[in-house]
């Protein structure tokens, strides 16, 4: 998303890139960006905290290497590496694949 481009992002704030991010998120797929943006704030339980995001990344990180993953882009569904997930999907593509796996 071009939100992430140095040309736009390079002189806004870490709160400006969040509000920008959760109303992106909101566009694209209906979520409540007040709630993304409740995920993203600092949770001052000591002054390195980081938010509630920070916080899983570094688990599903420290999960994908144990487990052997080292490159992006790879998708486990379910805890299972599903290889056929390209990086490169288009919305519809995701629909049709979580679809049929609500599906089973």
């Amino acid at each position: 998303h071009e939100l992430v481009f140095d040309q736009v992002s390079y002189d806004k704030t870490r709160t400006d890139m969040y509000k920008a991010l959760a109303q992106a998120a909101a566009d694209a797929s209906g979520v409540d960006a007040n709630a993304v943006l409740e995920k993203v704030k600092f949770l001052g339980t000591s002054p390195n905290a980081g938010n509630a995001v920070g916080q899983l990344v570094k688990w599903y990180v420290k999960f994908g290497r144990k487990n052997g993953i080292h490159v992006t882009p790879t998708v486990l569904v379910n805890g299972i590496e599903e290889g056929c997930i390209s990086s490169g999907w288009t919305k519809e593509q995701w629909v049709e694949y979580l679809d049929g796996k609500l599906a089973a």
